[in-house]
């Protein structure tokens, strides 16, 4: 079934629930490589695993769409892939008592998870993620980010260390650092205001901030 009208990443998910294969390889096209530079950063770089788990996630997510545990209508595409990402990825550590290493140290998400097992489900990662979206959108309020905020988060979700962020935007270093301290705070006090307060703690920069309708 060919999805009607523009071609979004929800038209495209409800295309692939039905059964559409090619809708699915559409998907698979468009989030392939953040979801490799994200995988590929947890995993040290080590590219055999980074792409085991990048092919179990895609295949969980296909499962989660026949299945219809995936809800176009509740999260983005996006966000629900990468809540399986990030599931995968602490089952691997787990079970290869392997320790998340430099990951954990700028990734809070995982920094919680690791002392909640029982939060280690996809489900309470898509809320999870899904509230961190609309914390890192929203444009009016007290704890809103700034662009400029907003403009540093995106280049770190490419992959771009502190160092090379402050290259690319003409910053100094020590301008980017407190930046995305103060963008941290920020996100950290919106989620806590949505009910995340430390038990979950704040999501990596690697999480993309597009909207389901992308």
């Amino acid at each position: 079934m060919k999805p009607s009208g523009p071609e979004t990443l929800e038209s495209l998910a409800r295309a692939a629930a039905a059964g559409d294969e090619a809708a699915f390889e559409r998907l698979h096209d468009r989030l392939r490589a953040g979801l490799e530079r994200f995988l590929l950063k947890r995993t040290g770089k080590r590219r055999d695993l980074a792409d085991e788990l990048a092919q179990r996630a895609w295949v969980e997510m296909w499962r989660a769409l026949r299945e219809r545990r995936y809800d176009p209508d509740r999260a983005a595409f996006s966000t629900f892939l990468y809540a399986i990402a990030y599931k995968l990825w602490m089952q691997h550590c787990r079970a290869n008592r392997e320790s998340t290493g430099a990951a954990t140290a700028d990734d809070p998400v995982l920094e919680a998870l690791q002392h909640q097992p029982n939060r280690l489900d996809e489900l309470h990662l898509v809320e999870l993620l899904e509230a961190l979206r609309g914390c890192r959108e929203q444009s009016d309020g007290p704890g809103s980010l700034t662009a400029e905020e907003r403009e540093l988060l995106n280049v770190l979700a490419e992959g771009a260390s502190e160092r090379q962020a402050a290259e690319r935007l003409g910053l100094a270093a020590s301008t980017v650092n407190a930046r995305k301290r103060a963008a941290y705070a920020k996100l950290r006090a919106c989620l806590a205001a949505k009910g995340f307060d430390g038990g979950y703690g704040i999501a990596s920069t690697d999480f993309p901030a597009r909207r389901r309708t992308d």
